[in-house]
């Protein structure tokens, strides 16, 4: 159940960056289906309003000039307070890592993490030489090129490289 609790407030987080996230130009990486599972969430947790259950009945994939109106609703009406900056980075970055550590799709959340949180001055990982842009870099090569390998990552090990260091990534910049 503690999990769960986490992976919902990651959640929370992440739908509060939205906004944030989308001025810039990359809208294909943020995941506005997960806004109707988030509504559905808050539903069940017994909050209640017409924007919030207007969320609920999108279908899915969610076009997202469809549904930021009713998201925006939801915020006021549950007094919810959006995340800008440096702090919408974080959570954008915490919800991929969220997803790799539990092997969602791992190298497509890892890039989408890798996006804010590498070189961004916060605890960074020993090895920095394999920062996650990198390793994205290199499992790309290593699709062409199943022999190719570097500093001991290969195409047997770096889906479980890449959930380790996403997993210590989570530990060191934990959710305030």
């Amino acid at each position: 159940m503690e999990q769960e609790n986490e992976d919902f407030e990651i959640l929370t987080d992440y739908i509060l960056s939205i906004k944030f996230m989308q001025r810039f130009d990359f809208v294909e990486f943020i995941d506005f289906d997960s806004i109707e599972d988030w509504a559905i969430q808050l539903i069940n947790l017994g909050c209640e309003n017409e924007a919030l259950y207007t969320l609920a009945t999108f279908y899915k994939p969610i076009n997202p000039d469809e549904i930021m109106l009713y998201l925006k609703r939801t915020f006021l009406e549950l007094n919810l307070k959006e995340k800008y900056n440096d702090e919408a980075e974080i959570c954008y970055a915490r919800y991929h890592f969220n997803k790799v550590v539990k092997g969602e799709d791992v190298e497509t959340n890892s890039f989408y993490a890798s996006i804010f949180c590498d070189g961004d001055g916060r605890k960074t990982h020993p090895d920095e030489e394999l920062d996650f842009g990198v390793l994205s870099e290199i499992w790309l090569d290593m699709k062409y090129d199943a022999d190719y390998w570097y500093r001991g990552v290969n195409i047997s090990n770096i889906e479980q490289k890449v959930m380790e260091k996403a997993k210590w990534w989570l530990t060191n910049n934990p959710r305030n």
